[in-house]
């Protein structure tokens, strides 16, 4: 299963702040705010 995460902390923790084309995403652990966010499986984590 694939699992978003945040590129600074790793934590799973992340939501979609503003749609739109691109999105932005939210970090709640460590406030990260931007367009990327990594997809990874559970197996890599």
């Amino acid at each position: 299963m694939r699992e978003r995460c945040c590129p600074v902390c790793r934590s799973e923790e992340v939501t979609l702040h503003m749609g739109g084309q691109l999105g932005t995403w939210r970090c709640k652990r460590c406030s990260y705010v931007g367009p990327i966010v990594l997809e990874v499986d559970d197996e890599t984590r």
